[in-house]
């Protein structure tokens, strides 16, 4: 007996859905990313103030912008930012003790310390519309002040006439700073970059080389590792730690501010650690055209999947 036409059709159809089918496995297989385990999350540094000392957290959620707190849907990761009367940024270049004042940020308040300093609890501004225009590394990005109280906490610390200025949550933030970035990560006070990766390695073999305390403190990372070997992170292109996965955008050139101290807050007389790193940890050539003569340690990254992180967690690489 003779098939139909509807028979036809119908079985058409399904050697067509089948072919469709295999073709898609096919493209998946190909596709899909092979993972393989090279370490595990050391530590976690939140940074609220640039420049600030870093917040250690258990557990972060790892926003497209850089570490956030858990249970929040933003990062507050250098968010806040000293500034000068005419809004230029104060960094721990200009002012090393600024690296010993801690902040830790809640919700709706950001609460700073300092030696022989009263704790001083700030508000976060809400009123957007007081945004002034602040000056980070040559670009143009707008700040709301926190008020004169926590100025003139500042003008006691530094004793310089400083103010405390505020990226609005619901502003939108500039463009990370990567020459050879894709995709373009987001950022707010920061450098660079949203998240920036260091090994306990790396850091355990310069302070071999060198003659003063060191830590990974001194290179202020976002995510520190731990269980891989000395620079591996240089060739990590893909990195996923639970459902986060970044993608590398540059190596983190590295400058006078590894050469103050965390605990002191007083810059080394000899330039060190920055003066033994330069020796031995110069970009290739083809790059100088990027990095210049600045040496390199860590990896900066930007993120493609954000999501919570912890301590302990596995970090694997394609």
């Amino acid at each position: 007996m003779g098939l139909t036409t509807n028979q036809i059709l119908i079985g058409s159809s399904l050697a067509l859905a089948a072919a469709v089918s295999v073709v898609y496995l096919l493209y998946s297989k190909k596709k899909k990313v092979s993972w393989r385990k090279v370490a595990n999350v050391s530590k976690i540094y939140l940074y609220p103030i640039k420049s600030s000392r870093g917040e250690e957290l258990e557990s972060a959620n790892i926003t497209s912008f850089g570490v956030g707190k858990v249970g929040t849907e933003h990062s507050d990761d250098r968010c806040f930012l000293v500034v000068s009367p005419n809004g230029q940024m104060v960094t721990g270049r200009q002012e090393p003790r600024l690296v010993m004042v801690k902040s830790h940020v809640s919700l709706n308040s950001i609460t700073l310390s300092g030696p022989e300093m009263e704790d001083i609890n700030v508000p976060i501004p809400t009123n957007v519309s007081d945004a002034m225009n602040c000056r980070v590394w040559g670009n143009d990005i707008a700040g709301v002040d926190c008020g004169d109280e926590v100025a003139n906490w500042l003008q006691k610390y530094f004793n310089a006439d400083y103010r405390l200025v505020y990226y609005p949550r619901n502003a939108t933030p500039r463009d990370a700073r990567g020459e050879i970035s894709s995709p373009p990560g987001k950022i707010v006070y920061h450098d660079c970059a949203p998240c920036n990766i260091l090994s306990e390695a790396s850091v355990d073999d310069l302070s071999s080389r060198v003659d003063i305390n060191i830590s990974a403190r001194n290179f202020r990372p976002s995510i520190l590792i731990t269980g891989c070997s000395a620079y591996e992170e240089d060739s990590w292109t893909n990195v996923k730690i639970g459902v986060v996965e970044m993608k590398f955008m540059k190596f983190c050139a590295r400058c006078l501010l590894t050469t103050v101290d965390p605990t002191s807050g007083i810059k080394d007389s000899d330039g060190e650690p920055l003066k033994t790193l330069k020796a031995y940890r110069q970009c290739d050539k083809t790059l100088k055209h990027i990095y210049g003569h600045d040496p390199l340690l860590g990896v900066h990254m930007v993120i493609l999947n954000p999501g919570v992180i912890n301590v302990g967690d596995s970090v694997y690489v394609s």
